[in-house]
């Protein structure tokens, strides 16, 4: 899989996370929700080693109460503006939160079920 370029916090401070289009977002409880992105593209080989393992067709990913904070907050601002709320909120560092929450949109960009507006193509 292709995980495209490591981001790195200071590149992406004015970016807005936001979920994608085709993302469905479900509450399983207060603090847990699931989302679920789109069909996967798979081609050729792929495609043959998926209906042979029986990969699912789609992403789903279920996020506990720290990213479920995370995607109710993701309303517009910006990945500097969501690190300064997310370690006011879990007593880290400013640092800890700009790498945790960079991490963590970073692998909801691998899934395809997140993406950051307003990157610059020299750290996209």
């Amino acid at each position: 899989m292709n995980r495209g370029p490591k981001l790195v916090a200071e590149d992406v401070a004015d970016a807005v996370p936001r979920l994608c289009d085709d993302v469905t977002c479900t509450e399983v409880s207060a603090e847990i929700i699931r989302l679920r992105g789109r069909d996967l593209r798979r081609t050729g080989l792929s495609r043959f080693l998926a209906w042979l393992f029986r990969l699912p067709r789609t992403v789903e990913v279920e996020l506990d109460d720290l990213g479920t904070w995370v995607i109710h907050h993701m309303d517009g601002r910006t990945m500097a503006q969501l690190a300064q709320d997310l370690s006011t909120q879990r007593k880290l560092s400013r640092r800890e939160a700009e790498f945790a929450l960079t991490a963590f949109v970073q692998s909801l960009m691998v899934r395809r079920l997140v993406r950051l507006d307003g990157l610059t193509r020299s750290s996209a």
